[in-house]
């Protein structure tokens, strides 16, 4: 296997609704990375916390005034207050979201991420920085995928990774390229870039995949070349 990391991909315009298109420009950047996308979000709460803090000390201040007006007599006044954490969450985004969901086939599954975007409160598509995959198959075994970026929706039950996307069997299965489309409902997965797989039993090249639920098959497109270990390359027609 390659040590190079995979260039980044990003979405084609006609994969995203036209509502989105002005936000993924905004926040889907190819160069927007994590920190970056942590700082500004910090930004925003202490933002939003200044424009709820301020008019509130003013208030403060004038009640505090008139209330020493209203009562001269009154020889010392103490303001005790208590702070505690308090966690501003905006509509458009999400530090470290988790997305939990059944199958058709009562297979579990949870979607993570470092970041999660969405154009506005009720939108279904879901832009997501660093997600993770995880189902657990309905004979035990699980299955898991990673990548830089992807979209999740939530009335679709789909999840669309890209860049770097890497996929994880608990059989010693393992397989990388650069975009996937997986149908958390059904279960399934299908990818139409250039793939590299590594198992037990060889390596496997191929230019497109999909996978089936049912058995946990992999089937490979792209007259795929499969080089067992120990032994030379074999062409897959």
């Amino acid at each position: 296997m390659s040590g190079k990391t995979p260039e980044i991909s990003q979405p084609r315009e006609g994969d995203i609704a036209p509502e989105s298109k002005r936000f993924l420009r905004r926040w889907h950047g190819r160069y927007l990375g994590i920190d970056q996308i942590r700082v500004q979000f910090e930004n925003q709460k202490q933002a939003r916390a200044l424009k709820w803090l301020l008019p509130m000390i003013a208030l403060t201040i004038v009640g505090i005034i008139t209330f020493a007006w209203i009562n001269p007599t009154t020889k010392s006044f103490r303001l005790d207050y208590a702070t505690r954490h308090m966690d501003f969450s905006g509509q458009d985004e999400m530090l470290r979201p988790q997305f939990l969901g059944v199958d058709d086939k009562q297979q579990r599954y949870t979607v993570t991420a470092e970041v999660a975007m969405r154009p506005e409160r009720g939108h279904q598509q879901v832009f997501l920085m660093k997600p993770a995959a995880d189902i657990t198959l309905a004979n035990g075994d699980w299955l898991t995928l990673k990548a830089e970026q992807g979209i999740y929706d939530g009335e679709t039950k789909t999840l669309e990774l890209q860049g770097a996307v890497s996929m994880y069997v608990d059989n010693g299965f393992e397989m990388h390229t650069e975009k996937v489309e997986f149908d958390l409902a059904q279960g399934s997965a299908h990818g139409d870039e250039p793939v590299l797989s590594q198992s037990p039993w060889g390596i496997l090249k191929a230019n497109g995949f999909q996978y089936s639920p049912d058995g946990q098959v992999f089937l490979f497109s792209g007259r795929p070349v499969l080089l067992l270990h120990g032994h030379q390359e074999v062409g897959i027609k």
